[in-house]
């Protein structure tokens, strides 16, 4: 029997990084709610392509400004 090897870090206050490789996909976890964004390798590479232009609208957002960010 094949076991699947998972993985977690814990990544904020109350976030959960979660890596299984038999399924090959990660998940983020939100502690307690239940709540997860579950990713493959490949949409997981495209949202680290973004991270920097969120970060840029949430400045925005910080700051009063009104925005609406989508990216896809």
């Amino acid at each position: 029997m094949k076991m699947s090897m998972k993985y977690s870090y814990d990544i904020g206050n109350n976030r959960l990084l979660k890596i299984a490789k038999k399924y090959d996909q990660l998940c983020i976890e939100e502690k307690g709610s239940g709540k997860c964004a579950t990713f493959t390798p490949f949409r997981w590479a495209s949202f680290l392509l973004c991270l920097v232009e969120i970060n840029s609208q949430l400045e925005k957002f910080a700051a009063g400004e009104k925005i609406a960010y989508r990216c896809h």
